[in-house]
């Protein structure tokens, strides 16, 4: 504690004492004799630390703005000079004419915060060359009233006022799912680099409300959609999906907007049935992503093969025909069907198949004639021959059958008491059998008839 005498004991001999817990100074040390006389010398305690502090922003700063404020803590050691000021040294990373990176440097002065540690600056970036955008450094020191230096970190700092570009964006016109895949490529020129893409989707006629959005940080940038999160929770319709890119600066590109179409719902799909010969008349429609395909087929499995060219009215079955896509009723004809079940189809715009079962049905008589037969014969052995045949795509010859009996009346007045059918079978066309008049009452001579009939 300075300002008092400390008594020791007398010695005519040299001495030495310590002094300690001294700020740094001037002060004066005294010695006073046994007789009262006093002198002294004066001495300094001097500062020789280094302050010490930190940066409290980030080392790497990116803006879009040309204003940029920078923040240190320092301080001096306890008991030495003090702070006396904090520098902050800002140039920007472009060479002049010799190769000097430095010729615009500016050594700035901060502002202490209050009474606390806290120093900051508020750098112009406009006031070094050039000005614009660019890589920019500041390397804050501290000193204290010794002239004692202490550099407290480096920043640097990307200026980027440049818009990022969304090059190109992959999304689907058409989805069956609320949650689907999309992607896009991205570019920034402003020097601070993409931060990242976004995707956000919207129910068309407004784009406002609650929206379907996802975003990736790394490229190739893609994400995934769930327009379950939209204002409509995922209803089927068409929906708009902006993406953009925002870069580190904080700029944000020019939204891409796309248009998708979310359908779920099959097409509707009507048929009746025909008569052979007609054509089919078969409705679609799908209201939502629209018809874009028909096709008659005789399975349900669904067609994988495409016809060549659009079609209203096909004459081969088992193959899609595209036709015009429209979101209204439309009709479509089918010619050429053979007797049989069919299957006809829809498919809309997103994918979905639907078919409706409907039949050509059979309804006309096959047509025939006797090739070969005796009208008057001495033998009750009888060959006849017919040749008998469907109309072509019918149904088809399933018999002949030659219904028998004897002109004779048995004793109640019948005479078909002896009615017989001798059948033969097959697709034809020649159909020929015998029969045994022998076996038809009575069996003797007489006449007998023969009745032909194709099935």
């Amino acid at each position: 504690t300075g300002g008092l005498w400390y008594p020791i004991t007398n010695t005519t001999s040299e001495i030495t004492v310590t002094f300690s817990g001294l700020i740094v100074g001037t002060y004066y040390a005294w010695g006073k004799d046994a007789a009262g006389n006093t002198n002294y010398t004066q001495f300094k305690v001097n500062d020789v630390t280094k302050p010490t502090g930190s940066l409290t922003t980030a080392s790497t700063v990116y803006t879009k703005s040309s204003s940029v404020t920078v923040k240190v803590t320092a301080q001096d050691e306890t008991g030495g000079s003090g702070i006396d000021y904090i520098t902050f040294p800002t140039w920007s990373a472009v060479e002049d004419s010799t190769g000097n990176p430095q010729d615009d440097i500016v050594w700035h002065k901060g502002t202490q915060t209050g009474t606390s540690n806290e120093y900051t600056f508020t750098v112009d970036l406009t006031q070094h060359t050039p000005g614009t955008e660019g890589k920019y450094y500041i390397h804050p020191y501290a000193y204290d009233k010794a002239g004692n230096k202490k550099q407290l970190g480096a920043v640097t700092i990307y200026y980027d006022t440049t818009l990022p570009t969304v090059d190109s964006a992959t999304v689907p016109k058409y989805v069956t799912s609320t949650s689907f895949d999309v992607s896009a490529t991205a570019s920034d020129t402003g020097g601070s680099g993409l931060y990242w893409v976004g995707f956000a989707a919207y129910p068309a006629g407004g784009d406002g409300g609650k929206a379907a959005w996802d975003y990736d940080t790394t490229s190739p940038y893609s994400a995934t959609i769930d327009l379950t999160e939209t204002v409509t929770g995922g209803t089927e319709g068409k929906y708009n999906l902006h993406v953009y890119a925002y870069d580190n600066a904080g700029n944000r590109s020019t939204v891409k907007a796309q248009t998708l179409i979310y359908d779920k719902t099959a097409p509707t799909v009507t048929v009746a049935d025909i008569e052979h010969g007609s054509n089919a008349s078969i409705t679609l429609l799908d209201s939502t992503s629209g018809i874009t395909h028909w096709a008659v087929t005789t399975t349900t499995a669904v067609p994988t093969n495409t016809h060549s060219s659009n079609a209203t009215t096909g004459s081969t079955g088992g193959l899609w025909y595209p036709i015009t896509n429209t979101t209204s009723e439309t009709t479509v004809t089918f010619s050429g069907l053979k007797v049989g079940t069919y299957y006809a189809w829809g498919k809309d715009a997103a994918g979905n198949t639907n078919y409706t079962q409907f039949k050509v049905k059979d309804v006309t008589k096959p047509t025939g004639t006797i090739t070969s037969y005796k009208k008057y014969t001495n033998s009750p052995s009888v060959t006849i021959t017919v040749n008998a045949a469907d109309e072509t795509g019918g149904s088809g010859m399933s018999r002949v059958s030659f219904y028998t009996w004897s002109a004779a009346t048995d004793s109640t007045g019948d005479d078909r008491d002896d009615f017989k059918e001798y059948q033969v079978t097959g697709a034809g066309p020649t159909y020929t059998t015998t029969i045994d008049l022998s076996t038809h009452a009575p069996g003797t001579e007489g006449t007998y008839n023969i009745h032909i009939y194709a099935y």
